[in-house]
């Protein structure tokens, strides 16, 4: 373990910003690429690598706001893609679909993981202008916790 990480044995997840989960990058580099809804179509041409092909050339990828919560102190972390698949179960595109489908899911995600136990690792972001800790590894502590797509699909049975 590096020593700017912060292991927490305990914590809770307090509440998640479900308003802004994913974004969107190259399937190739996985260099950011602009928000579809500025206009950009599917078939995405990276700058970075000058990936274009006829196949879809992004992908949706996992940044989780949440605030968690240990025995001394409520935080603001960010969980990008792969600890985040481990509390959702699938993939950003695969949840995003999901909730153009049952539009309150990503709601309904949220209230699922508050109050949920885990232990985390934390690391100090590379950027000198982020202003939270990165999840770098999380582990559900309650022997019965399910990714939250297996809740999302109990609840509007599908």
């Amino acid at each position: 373990m590096a020593k700017r990480d912060l292991t927490l044995p305990f914590c809770s997840i307090v509440a998640m910003d479900s308003s802004n989960f994913c974004y969107r990058v190259c399937s190739n580099c996985e260099g950011i690429l602009p928000d579809k809804s500025n206009g950009f179509s599917e078939f995405q041409h990276c700058s970075r690598c000058s990936f274009n092909q006829r196949t879809p050339a992004s992908k949706r990828v996992y940044k989780l706001l949440l605030s968690v919560a240990t025995d001394k102190r409520v935080m603001i972390v960010i969980c990008f893609d792969k600890p985040a698949k481990v509390l959702m179960g699938c993939s950003a595109d695969e949840l995003f679909d999901f909730s153009c489908a049952n539009p309150f899911a990503l709601e309904a995600s949220a209230r699922f993981l508050e109050g949920q136990m885990f232990q985390m690792v934390l690391r100090k972001p590379q950027s000198g202008n982020a202003q939270h800790m990165r999840i770098d590894s999380i582990v559900p502590l309650a022997s019965n916790f399910h990714p939250v797509i297996e809740y999302l699909k109990k609840l509007y049975r599908t």
